[in-house]
């Protein structure tokens, strides 16, 4: 069963939570999915959002925890589908071991969330790649039609599943070139015409924390030390992602209803990451780094 309307969903009905994404699902303080958990604290929460990750991915996780959890109809399940320009790929243990003795540290099987699917980058940013003597260029449509198709094919799995369910873009495909100016100006407009049926498909079909928020390329939420280099070491980076308040806005300007206690509750963590340089200064018990150490199925 798929949901279209927050304000039509009964959440006594589930025992449990399951929410897919990328950075904007799971990221250093509470995102929509934390926020939705927290005000309903009866129902058992498991967040496989993970930062850079991909469309691609967020597909084989929903098959693999349909199976490997065995969804039901006390289950409800958030999808926050990623911008469509990226890949991800796999890496067993032994390959991420052998990375992680090299001087790159980003695989580092040891820190908590990165079991085995990682992100390989924004593809458009590396717009051009030279071989042999040639110029392989990365097209935006191809990642568009691609990722089209992946949340059509996905939707048609939530309509016919068991298990309760609910999606929402992260950035919708008209403001993806606000978010990131690097993405080339490739024709697009026949492919969101061809899959036009998909936003009414989404919980929020209209809106997304672009035009929630009035959002441009210039916003920042917190300057800090980059989150993946050693704390003190000056390394600094402008984080664009929301804040928990700009998330309770989204939420609630898609019919979520944001309860007070819940608002104080994102008041406090953001005032808490306002006042931290690195994101490794949390405490080990920081509660919103915890929900990372989740085992992936397969």
């Amino acid at each position: 069963m798929l949901h279209t309307d927050f304000s039509q969903i009964n959440y006594a009905d589930y025992d449990r939570f399951f929410v897919i994404g990328c950075s904007f699902t799971n990221w250093h303080w509470p995102t929509w999915a934390n926020i939705i958990a927290e005000q309903y604290p009866h129902m058992e929460f498991y967040n496989f959002g993970f930062p850079g990750m991909g469309n691609e991915y967020i597909q084989i996780l929903l098959n693999q925890i349909t199976h490997s959890e065995k969804l039901n109809s006390r289950d409800l399940v958030g999808i926050m589908w990623s911008t469509f320009h990226r890949n991800v790929c796999y890496r067993s243990a032994d390959v991420k071991q052998q990375v992680s003795n090299s001087n790159i540290d980003y695989f580092d099987p040891d820190r908590p969330g990165n079991e085995n699917w990682s992100p390989t980058g924004d593809m458009i940013h590396v717009q051009t790649l030279e071989r042999d003597g040639y110029v392989d260029a990365w097209d935006d449509r191809g990642f568009v039609i691609r990722d089209c198709a992946i949340i059509d094919n996905t939707t048609t799995v939530l309509e016919h599943a068991n298990y309760a369910a609910f999606q929402m873009m992260s950035v919708l495909p008209e403001h993806q070139t606000l978010y990131d100016a690097s993405i080339l100006a490739t024709k697009k407009s026949d492919v969101y015409d061809f899959y036009s049926h998909l936003p009414s498909k989404m919980i929020s079909s209209d809106r997304d924390i672009v035009n929630t928020l009035g959002w441009t390329v210039d916003h920042v939420t917190v300057t800090w030390e980059k989150p993946w280099t050693k704390a003190g070491a000056g390394d600094m980076e402008l984080d664009r992602h929301p804040s928990a308040l700009d998330w309770c806005k989204y939420l609630s300007a898609s019919k979520f209803h944001i309860e007070q206690h819940t608002e104080d509750r994102c008041r406090e963590a953001d005032n808490t990451v306002q006042n931290t340089t690195h994101s490794n200064l949390f405490a080990d018990d920081w509660e919103y780094r915890a929900q990372c150490k989740l085992k992936y199925p397969l």
